[in-house]
């Protein structure tokens, strides 16, 4: 299980990965997804630290390149968030924005994956 927590503007946003395996046609975006969910460097993240949100960001960028058609939007969002964060340019970050889609990428990817991505806060 991989625990994620971001502070940006003084919300805090704890994400929860728990894996599963892949299953209808969503091979590719299931694999990169639960690497992601045992990828320790994820457990947990400080975004003060560069290299750490650098390395957050290549693996989101990594599911976001494999997610299908109807979760393209939302895994940009949450990507271009984590971009971001890396490259210290958190101007006009919107959290709200952040959460709505990973709160649409969580039902198919827990149902379609396995893995349950949950913001705890």
């Amino acid at each position: 299980m991989a625990a994620v927590v971001l502070v940006a503007g003084g919300v805090t946003a704890a994400v929860l990965l728990t894996g599963g395996g892949p299953k209808n046609g969503y091979g590719a975006y299931c694999d990169v997804l639960k690497k992601a969910d045992q990828n320790s460097a994820l457990k947990h993240l400080e975004i003060t630290d560069p290299t750490a949100m650098q390395t957050a960001s290549d693996v989101i960028k990594g599911v976001a390149a494999k997610a299908p058609t109807e979760l393209d939007a939302d895994w940009a969002v949450i990507s271009g968030y984590f971009q971001a964060l890396a490259s210290g340019n958190t101007a006009g970050l919107d959290i709200d924005k952040f959460k709505s889609a990973w709160n649409d990428a969580q039902p198919s990817s827990k149902k379609e994956c396995g893995v349950d991505m949950t913001i705890l806060r």
